[in-house]
């Protein structure tokens, strides 16, 4: 059972799973065998040895990669992969590694073998930030927001939950749409400047718009109870595209999409 331990990433990228298996591991990975794994040195999401460790307040240590990817989709702020204790880490992708577990490892296990995965880790994480610039995390409500306009939101619905955590880790940006999203719809980017959550993952922000855009390919992600996700264009665009298709109607039996039902305006 152990060997199919997975871990959540973005969709579509090369790290939208750690792999299951040792056999469909690529070369740059290499998944040791619990047997070869010095005790306190493996990880229990990938089940090798431990890579850029990080050690939680609860006193269980993960691979930075590893912690990232296996609570992406959390709703309720991250939490520990084993115990459920909330994570003390503010940004687990530039917190510095546990420095006495990681030389640990590095004298336990071949140093080529450490090199390698921790430069695929590395190459991972910057995929993931690549697609935080690009791919942003959409909010909806009318009428929207304009460039320099101040928002205030009070965050409690999951999907929104997930929208500013990401954002906070990422970028520190996400989309403010003023109708339902969909390709064409022009929107505002908005660069959240403070950011307070609780333990329970709803937080309260303070931002300002910052840019007009419009909404390239969009989809629901995935696990995420119906956040949005859009890979941003110029506005400019809109002058030289075809107008966008009218969302089409709910079907039978189903609500409508709703985008304001899960914040408060401050």
């Amino acid at each position: 059972a152990q060997d199919q331990v997975r871990a959540i990433g973005w969709p579509g990228t090369s790290s939208d799973r750690m792999a299951t298996t040792a056999e469909e591991m690529d070369g740059s990975e290499v998944l040791a065998t619990a047997e070869e794994i010095p005790d306190g040195c493996g990880c229990p999401v990938c089940l090798s040895f431990l890579v850029e460790p990080l050690t939680l307040r609860c006193g269980h240590s993960f691979c930075r990669l590893c912690l990232i990817q296996s609570t992406t989709l959390s709703p309720d702020g991250r939490s520990c992969p084993l115990c459920r204790s909330e994570v003390d880490i503010h940004d687990p992708a530039t917190h510095a590694a546990t420095e006495a577990l990681e030389s640990a490892v590095r004298a336990a296990v071949d140093g080529d073998d450490y090199e390698a995965r921790r430069a695929a880790h590395a190459a991972a994480l910057a995929e993931l930030r690549a697609k935080q610039a690009t791919e942003l995390p959409i909010f909806f409500m009318h009428p929207g927001t304009r460039v320099g306009g101040t928002v205030g939101l009070h965050l409690f619905e999951p999907r929104y939950k997930i929208l500013i955590r990401r954002a906070w880790e990422g970028g520190k940006e996400f989309v403010y749409c003023g109708c339902v999203p969909r390709v064409g719809a022009p929107g505002v980017v908005v660069r959240v400047d403070d950011a307070h959550f609780f333990p329970d993952g709803r937080c309260c922000i303070r931002g300002v718009g910052v840019r007009r855009v419009e909404l390239g390919a969009t989809w629901i992600e995935d696990g995420t109870g119906g956040l949005f996700i859009t890979r941003v264009r110029d506005p400019a665009a809109a002058e030289r595209a075809a107008p966008a298709a009218p969302p089409a109607a709910p079907a039978a039996g189903r609500l409508p999409i709703t985008g304001g039902q899960g914040c408060a305006v401050m």
